[in-house]
C-alpha cells in the first residue's frame, strides 16, 4: 500500500518528555538532539489517570496540596478536611514520595495547638529550616459561622507561622500576626528576598517580609486587582508564585471550593508589580465527570529534573447524604510547560499524565560503600555515612579532592543537581578559600588526568557562591557571588547546574545566582569536589536538558494526538510517521 500523508498541527511545548508514544494507529518517533549518552532511551511512558490514590488520608482526602522537594524526596501537606471538631480537626498531615504518585504517610506535621484551622498549609525551606504558614485566628472574631459547617469557629483574620527542623515536623508556632485571612504563601526570589501572598476580595494581595515570620514595615502592601477570578463575586484565593527564566507566574483559584467550576488562573510578568493575566489565563478547569473543581494548585518539578507538574486537588462531584456539597478531595497532577509565546499552560485534568520518570542518573548513597562507579582524585578520605550521604574531610589537604563517575556521562546539554552540607574548614595556610560543590562536564585524557571540567559550589569562609571552569587545560577563571551576611552554610543546600549550549545557569536553593558562558565545554562525567573543608553530599541527579517536545494533532482528528520526545540517540534526525504494522511511510 502506498504511503498516506497524515496532515498534522505541531505545537511546541517547553518541557521535555523523552521517548515518544503513540495514540491510535499512528506512532511518531523523533530522532534529534541527544548525543554522548549511549543507549539513553527513556522507558515507555506509563499513562496514569486523575485523581492520584494517596493512602493515609483522613475522611476528607487531600485538599489544597502543598508539595516541596528536599534531599531527593517530595513532601506533601494537606488541609484538614475532617470538620467534626476537636483535636483531630485542626492538624496538618504529611506524606513522602520519590515519584509524586506513590506516597507514604508520615504522620501529623502540625496539630491544633499551633494554629486555628490549619487550612492550606504552605511550606518554605529557608536558611536550613522549614516554615509553614496556615490560617490562624487572632481571637478578634469575624463573620458568622459557615452555614455548611456550623461546628467551625468564626472566621479568622490572620496567618500562623510555624517552624521545624524536619520536613515531617513537628512544626511549632512562632507567630500569628501575618496579615490576610486564608491561603498564605511565601515566595523567595532569586536575590533571597521574601514576599507573603494571601487570598483577598478583588484580587491577590502581597507584602515584603524581612524574615519568614515578620512583615517588612518599610514596604507597602500591594493589591493585584487584575489577578482575580470573577465568577461569583470577586473572592480570589490560593496564590502561588513560580519563577522561570526571569518571568514570574502567579497562579490563583476561585471562587469557592464547593463549586464545580472552581478553577486556576495565571498572571505573569517581568516583576511582581507587573503581574497581569496571561492571554490563556485558565490553567485548570474541570466541571464534568466524577471529579470536579480542579484548583488550589502548586507547581513542582518532577524527579527527572525537567518535567514540570501542576499539582492540585479535585473534589468528588455531587452532594452528601445531608445535601451539602461532597467534600472528598484528592490529589491530581497535570503536566505543565511554558509555551513558545511565554504562557504557562497545563494539560486538562481528564487528560491524565505520564508517571513521572526518574533521571538518567541518580545516587542517594543508600549503601555502605562508595561503589565501583566512582573514581577518587586526591588523597583526602571519603566515605558513606548512615547509608544516606557521601562525606569528605579534605581539611589540611592541598588541592582539589574529587569523586567522579567512571562510566556515567552527561550529554552536551544537561541538568545536574545535588545537595551539600558544610561542617568546617581546615588551616588557611593550606587554602584561604576552602570550598566544596558539584562538578560536571569532566573530561579525562588517555592517562586519566582531568583536562576539562565545570565546578559550582560554596566558599563558606568567605560567604561566597563560586564557579570555575577549565577547558582543554586552559583556566576559564572564577566568578564569585556574595551571599547575605549571616547566611548559614552548615545546613543542607541544593546546588544545580543547567547547561544548554555554551550557557551555564547556576541555581542555589532554587535561586538563580549566576549565568556563565563557557565555550567548547561539552558533556562528560559528573561528580563532587572539595578543597580544605569537611562536607557532606546527598541526592545527586542528572538528566538531559532537552530543548522541548511536541504535541502532534491530526487535522482530521483534533481531539487525538501523539507526543514526541525532543531527543533520541541520533543527532539531527527526522520525525517519522509509522503505520500500525511497524513500517515507515512518511518522513518529515
Amino acid at each position: 500500500m502506498p504511503p498516506t500523508r497524515q496532515e498534522v498541527t505541531i505545537v511546541r511545548k517547553g518541557v521535555d518528555q523523552g521517548l515518544a508514544y503513540g495514540v491510535g494507529r499512528v506512532l511518531f518517533v523523533v530522532a534529534a538532539v541527544l548525543a554522548g549518552v549511549t543507549g539513553a532511551h527513556a522507558a515507555a511512558p506509563v499513562a496514569m489517570s486523575n485523581p492520584v490514590d494517596v493512602g493515609g488520608m483522613d475522611a476528607g482526602g487531600i485538599g489544597d496540596p502543598e508539595i516541596i522537594k528536599f534531599r531527593g524526596k517530595y513532601y506533601m501537606y494537606s488541609s484538614n478536611n475532617n470538620y467534626t471538631g476537636g483535636a483531630n480537626s485542626d492538624r496538618v498531615l504529611v506524606w513522602e514520595s520519590i515519584d509524586l504518585v506513590n506516597w507514604a504517610y508520615k504522620g501529623v506535621a502540625a496539630n491544633y495547638a499551633n494554629g486555628w484551622m490549619n487550612w492550606a498549609p504552605d511550606v518554605l525551606y529557608h536558611n536550613g529550616q522549614f516554615y509553614m504558614v496556615t490560617s490562624g485566628d487572632s481571637g478578634s472574631g469575624g463573620r458568622p459561622a459557615d452555614p455548611y459547617y456550623p461546628a467551625l469557629p468564626p472566621y479568622y483574620r490572620d496567618h500562623v507561622v510555624m517552624r521545624s527542623d524536619s520536613p515531617v515536623g513537628p512544626f511549632v508556632k512562632m507567630t500569628d500576626n501575618l496579615p490576610g485571612s486564608i491561603d498564605g504563601h511565601i515566595f523567595q526570589d532569586d536575590d533571597g528576598k521574601l514576599y507573603f501572598f494571601w487570598a483577598s476580595g478583588g484580587g491577590i494581595r502581597y507584602r515584603a517580609l524581612s524574615a519568614p515570620n515578620t512583615i517588612d514595615s518599610a514596604q507597602a502592601e500591594r493589591h493585584l486587582t487584575s489577578c482575580v477570578v470573577n465568577i461569583v463575586g470577586n473572592w480570589t484565593e490560593a496564590p502561588m508564585v513560580w519563577k522561570r527564566n526571569g518571568t514570574y507566574f502567579l497562579s490563583y483559584s476561585g471562587n469557592d471550593l464547593i463549586r464545580d467550576d472552581y478553577q486556576v488562573h495565571v498572571c505573569k510578568g517581568a516583576s511582581l508589580e507587573s503581574l497581569k493575566p496571561q492571554t490563556n489565563k485558565v490553567l485548570s478547569l474541570d466541571t464534568a465527570g466524577s471529579w470536579v473543581g480542579s484548583a488550589h494548585n502548586t507547581i513542582v518539578t518532577g524527579p527527572d529534573l525537567v518535567t514540570v507538574y501542576n499539582a492540585y486537588h479535585e473534589r468528588r462531584s455531587g452532594t452528601g447524604g445531608d445535601g451539602r456539597p461532597a467534600m472528598l478531595r484528592q490529589l491530581a497532577l497535570s503536566e505543565a510547560w511554558v509555551a513558545s509565546d511565554g504562557q504557562l499552560l497545563a494539560d486538562a485534568p481528564d487528560s491524565g499524565f505520564n508517571k513521572p520518570a526518574q533521571p538518567l542518573f541518580r545516587d542517594d548513597f543508600n549503601r555502605t560503600a562508595i561503589g565501583s562507579n566512582w573514581q577518587q582524585y586526591g588523597a583526602a578520605p571519603w566515605g558513606i555515612w548512615g547509608s544516606e550521604l557521601l562525606w569528605n574531610d579534605s581539611k589540611g589537604y592541598a588541592g582539589w579532592q574529587l569523586q567522579v563517575t567512571k562510566t556515567t556521562a552527561s550529554p552536551a546539554d544537561y541538568v545536574y543537581e545535588g545537595m551539600a552540607k558544610h561542617f568546617s574548614w581546615g588551616p588557611l595556610t593550606v587554602s584561604p578559600y576552602p570550598k566544596y560543590g558539584i562538578a560536571s562536564s569532566v573530561v579525562r585524557d588517555t592517562l586519566g588526568n582531568i583536562t576539562s571540567a565545570f565546578f559550582f559550589g560554596v566558599d563558606a569562609r568567605n560567604n561566597l557562591l563560586v564557579s570555575w571552569a577549565v577547558v582543554n587545560g586552559v583556566d576559564q577563571g572564577w566568578q564569585n557571588t556574595s551571599m547575605p551576611a549571616g547566611w548559614n552554610h552548615n545546613v543542607w543546600r541544593t546546588l544545580r547546574i543547567e547547561k544548554r549550549g555554551n550557557t551555564f545557569k547556576l541555581y542555589y536553593d532554587d535561586m538563580l545566582k549566576q549565568t556563565r558562558v563557557i565555550n567548547n565545554l561539552h558533556g562528560g562525567a559528573i561528580g563532587v569536589a572539595a578543597d580544605n573543608t569537611h562536607v557532606d553530599f546527598s541526592s545527586l541527579a542528572m538528566n538531559p536538558n532537552i530543548s522541548g517536545w511536541y504535541r502532534i494533532t491530526p487535522r482530521i482528528a483534533p481531539t487525538r494526538s501523539v507526543e514526541v520526545g525532543g531527543w533520541s540517540v541520533v543527532n539531527g534526525g527526522n520525525v517519522i510517521q509509522w503505520t500500525y504494522f511497524g513500517n515507515p511511510n512518511q518522513i518529515w
